[in-house]
């Protein structure tokens, strides 16, 4: 999957951006991490140059965790900024991790 964000676009009243990756009902259907294969995320500039990227398979510290907060952009003054994170927890829910943001 892949997902383009235009941040240059954006409205000014939005001033951050959280990445997150969650297994879908991954409670439900015992699913973490730690069973993937090949699974990673990464994210990439304009020009294609890789700035962070994060295994989620293949580590033993991801096992039991559903979700991981992998970072965010951020307006600093007229520019946009990004910070890798890399957080990962037990929880598939998305909303329960964004409630943390606002």
């Amino acid at each position: 999957e892949q997902i383009i964000v235009k941040l240059d676009a954006l409205d000014k009243k939005y001033e951050k951006i959280v990445f997150l990756v969650t297994i879908y009902q991954g409670k439900r259907r015992e699913q973490h991490f730690g069973l993937l294969e090949n699974a990673y995320i990464r994210a990439v500039d304009a020009k294609g140059k890789e700035i962070a990227k994060f295994n989620l398979s293949g580590n033993n510290s991801l096992n039991g965790t559903r979700a991981m907060i992998f970072s965010e952009a951020y307006r600093e003054g007229n520019e946009w900024k990004f910070k890798a994170i890399g957080e990962p927890r037990s929880t598939d829910n998305f909303v329960d991790i964004l409630k943390e943001f606002t």
